[in-house]
């Protein structure tokens, strides 16, 4: 039995039946199977999880790795599935994990647990530095320590590109990274079968987002950033399906809050924002301020954008 490349999950396209006279058409919704069935119509379960079900007390032939068929009652089913091209999953903070049928893209590794003695981390990673070491690339918007985990960077393969702003890289570097690929504003390279874009960021260090072109999608990753009108730029340039942004600040402002995070996407307009940067917070009360991502979510209703805000708490993905 072949799971999908990468671990990539797959919708269901279509579902037939065939009766005992051979005829095949497709199932009606009110026709789908109940009980041991049942999980054929979660259109998010991978396919191997999918198999791996059906095969209990089923007779299941793989067809071929795109459609599998068993025998439920008598009726032979089959199962057509339809690829999802990209996965996004939220590991923490600033730490996503952007999966293709060919790549797994890693941003701001960051896997402490604690924070420093100024920042508590809110919740720990939904995966481990092993879990990860697999990563095809990294991508390093800064070498602040939040989004920069020294002990995941050394403990990847040269094989494994770490693209960093070009006037960081050097202390990436130092930070254990091996295959330090420096990048310059708006310059462009081809990983595998993702295209990486630098373009421009304003932070308190050296620093860069990214856009990554891969499957039809195009998904721009902010760091930690201010709002500035390079944004514009980037929304003029790319047509963004997802926007990965900071999105509530501190009272020692370190991103963007949920003001500007609005003006930030009425420049950008992408289809979707996922807020990243809610990982840790002031451990003084004093430095906290009261905004939260569903505030900011509210705004952009207010604001009568029509971008699609979906919050990802630790280990939650988005696919499309």
């Amino acid at each position: 039995m072949t799971s999908d490349p990468g671990g990539l999950r797959r919708s269901i396209a279509a579902v037939f039946c065939s009766c005992p006279h051979g005829t095949l058409w497709p199932l009606p919704r009110a026709a789908r199977p109940v009980g041991a069935g049942e999980m054929h119509w979660q259109e998010t379960k991978s396919r191997r999880t999918l198999c791996q079900r059906a095969n209990r007390g089923l007779e299941l032939t793989t067809l071929t790795n795109d459609a599998i068929c068993y025998t439920e009652k008598g009726l032979r089913v089959f199962i057509l599935f339809g690829n999802l091209n990209m996965k996004i999953t939220m590991i923490g903070h600033s730490t996503v994990l952007m999966e293709t049928p060919e790549m797994r893209t890693l941003t701001d590794p960051y896997f402490g647990r604690w924070g420093n003695p100024a920042y508590a981390r809110v919740a720990p990673p939904s995966r481990s530095r092993e879990d990860l070491k697999e990563a095809n690339l990294v991508l390093l918007s800064h070498n602040h320590w939040d989004h920069t985990d020294s002990r995941f960077l050394r403990s990847l393969p040269p094989t494994v590109p770490v693209v960093a702003p070009r006037a960081g890289a050097w202390l990436t570097r130092l930070k254990g990274g091996k295959n330090v690929v420096g990048i310059g504003k708006w310059e462009q390279k081809q990983f595998g079968s993702i295209r990486v874009t630098a373009v421009p960021a304003l932070h308190t260090a050296v620093t860069r987002g990214f856009v990554l072109q891969a499957e039809g999608k195009t998904v721009y990753f902010a760091g930690d950033t201010y709002y500035g009108e390079f944004m514009k730029e980037i929304g003029k340039r790319f047509s963004l399906d997802v926007a990965l942004m900071p999105v509530t600040t501190f009272r020692i402002p370190m991103t963007m809050g949920e003001t500007n995070a609005v003006r930030a996407v009425s420049a950008l307009l992408p289809r979707v924002v996922i807020p990243i940067h809610l990982g840790i917070v002031p451990r003084s009360p004093l430095l906290r301020r009261k905004e939260s991502p569903e505030g900011f979510g509210k705004r952009i209703e207010e604001a009568g954008l029509q971008t699609k805000v979906m919050i990802l708490r630790e280990g939650q993905s988005w696919e499309g």
